[in-house]
């Protein structure tokens, strides 16, 4: 899924197998998985540079129907998610109690792009 915030353009990845609650997770589904499905916000990337958007893909057809009539919901989820994340990238000592939710997110690698200074890398 592909969303436009801030000028920049993030790819957030459907997943077969999410466990924890930073996501949309689809109530229906035909993927055969035990585990939950969803738009994974932790994975989502910036990709300014369309030469790097590839084609269109195809979605579980109950996950597409799921997603067109929550896609306010998601796309206000995510745009939470990414100004959280930005508050707690600015200052993690304060925001210390969101460390477990950004420790693995892909967007510590987009410090620039989010408009965050570069980390000190003594």
């Amino acid at each position: 899924m592909v969303v436009l915030i801030d000028g920049n353009r993030f790819a957030i990845p459907f997943r077969t197998t999410v466990r924890h609650p930073y996501c949309f997770k689809f109530a229906k589904t035909g993927r055969t998985s035990e585990a939950s499905t969803a738009i994974d916000y932790t994975k989502a990337v910036i990709v300014n540079d369309p030469e790097f958007i590839g084609s269109v893909g195809y979605v579980d057809h109950l996950e597409y129907m799921e997603l067109t009539s929550h896609i306010r919901l998601i796309v206000k989820q995510f745009e939470a998610f990414v100004r959280n994340y930005v508050k707690y990238a600015s200052d993690p000592i304060k925001f210390a109690y969101q460390m477990e939710k950004f420790d693995y997110c892909t967007l510590k690698y987009f410090r620039k792009e989010l408009g965050l200074p570069p980390l000190d890398n003594r």
